[in-house]
């Protein structure tokens, strides 16, 4: 019944959208005292007919309607609120004299004039309407005194008692109607403000947040430049000076094709950073989407442990495959295959000849963890917290493998993509544990 209520007049007074709460408090002002001054004249007639009374009342009825009209439907709320105010004055000096002076109801009309007055207008307006309210009634209090005779009575003290009585209700329920309304739509204002301060804040954030994020593209992008302008140089200029070298006859073939080794490990290790530029290039510039599937990890394994079995019988590593065959993930699997290829390469960097490499995997909380441990050199304590970092300073493997980093940061990213994350447990001289879980399923 309530909320009824409030739409009722939140229909009759303008939507919140359209008008200010200045111009709904006026609107619905209007009607309140044109139902007042209806309800005015039926009282009126059934206890002394004041014929002129009830013509002035007729007449404020017919100006509040077409204040009504244009305010609401024509929006012309300045300067119909100002005849409104003019209007209300003149009503309150004829009913006054007409109907019992301060013995009548006239007093409660003029307090609710000023109460009117003061709600449906701006602040700065409150001490003139306030002076002007307070020099009206002295004024027609002094006029009454003098001239008592202007003031036309009631027939009986019966017509009296019953008419302030049922006027006094009235004017009580207009204010009741009039101050509720403004609670409601008070409230309505604050929350919305509430809210827009919250919509602010969280705004701010995103946009702190996207700074932030800005920053460590720029951080990434600095770095891959300086890989380029830094790594990629090195193996070519080394290749041109070899076969500048072989041109020239200054070197034997035998010399030459020991240099040509060490050449041919540099140009791998730059073919598998070129792979991660190429991926990273894709996801920064062209955009690369998502798509998960059901993928098979324990045979992903399989695939990289024959890919990387050169080097792997090379430094006499030993790989071992503990996963389960059916280690499944839901993940993007063009990504999986850069984490796990990164993951691989980077263990078989640190681990030492004869070494070890295990792969594992368990289920927790709907996602499955998979595990890649090595019996390598380990890393620093103080390094752990870094190493997914952009600028974290790479160091050689155990035969002076050469790494960027580039390829921990990329495994992270893609991980995290997936809705998994990655993480390592290390101790210097006792290996390392590379980690990281992925969903099981689309959810």
């Amino acid at each position: 019944m309530l909320f009824k209520v409030q739409r009722i007049l939140l229909s009759l007074s303008g939507s919140k959208q359209n008008f200010s709460l200045e111009h709904r408090m006026f609107n619905l002002a209007c009607l309140i005292n044109i139902f007042l001054a209806i309800f005015s004249i039926l009282v009126g007639s059934n206890i002394k007919p004041f014929s002129t009374a009830s013509i002035i009342i007729i007449v404020a009825i017919a100006l509040l309607i077409i204040f009504y009209y244009l305010s609401r439907f024509k929006h012309q709320f300045k300067w119909t609120s100002r005849f409104f105010g003019v209007t209300i004055f003149i009503f309150n000096l004829f009913i006054w004299f007409l109907a019992a002076g301060s013995q009548g109801p006239a007093v409660f009309y003029l307090f609710f004039t000023v109460i009117l007055l003061l709600v449906i207008t701006h602040p700065k307006y409150h001490i003139p309407i306030f002076l002007s309210c307070l020099a009206l009634g002295i004024f027609i209090y002094i006029i009454e005194y003098r001239n008592p005779w202007l003031v036309i009575g009631y027939p009986s003290i019966i017509s009296k008692y019953l008419h302030q009585i049922i006027i006094y209700t009235l004017i009580l329920m207009a204010i009741f109607i009039l101050i509720y309304f403004f609670r409601i739509n008070y409230d309505y204002e604050r929350f919305m403000a509430i809210k827009k301060k919250e919509s602010v804040t969280n705004q701010n954030a995103i946009i702190s947040e996207q700074y932030k994020n800005l920053e460590k593209r720029d951080l990434i992008k600095i770095k891959v430049f300086s890989i380029i302008s830094h790594d990629l140089r090195g193996p070519l200029n080394s290749l041109r000076s070899l076969l500048d070298l072989l041109d020239e006859k200054l070197i034997t073939q035998v010399e030459f094709s020991e240099l040509s080794q060490q050449l041919t490990d540099r140009v791998d290790q730059n073919l598998e950073m070129l792979d991660n530029l190429l991926y990273w290039s894709n996801t920064q510039m062209q955009g690369l989407e998502i798509a998960p599937t059901k993928t098979n990890i324990h045979h992903l394994i399989e695939e990289f442990i024959q890919l990387f079995k050169g080097e792997t019988e090379k430094k006499h590593l030993k790989l071992v495959n503990q996963m389960p065959k059916e280690s499944n993930a839901f993940a993007d699997i063009n990504m999986l295959k850069v984490v796990i290829r990164n993951l691989i390469s980077n263990a078989i960097k640190f681990t030492p000849r004869n070494g070890t490499i295990s792969f594992s995997s368990q289920i927790a909380d709907k996602k499955i963890i998979v595990s890649i441990h090595d019996s390598g050199v380990g890393i620093k304590k103080e390094h752990l917290d870094k190493i997914f970092n952009i600028g974290h300073a790479t160091t050689l493997g155990t035969e002076n493998e050469i790494g960027t980093g580039l390829g921990l940061i990329l495994s992270k990213d893609f991980v995290e993509r997936n809705g998994g994350t990655i993480w390592v447990e290390s101790e210097e001289n006792k290996g390392s544990n590379f980690c990281f879980s992925l969903p099981l399923n689309e959810a």
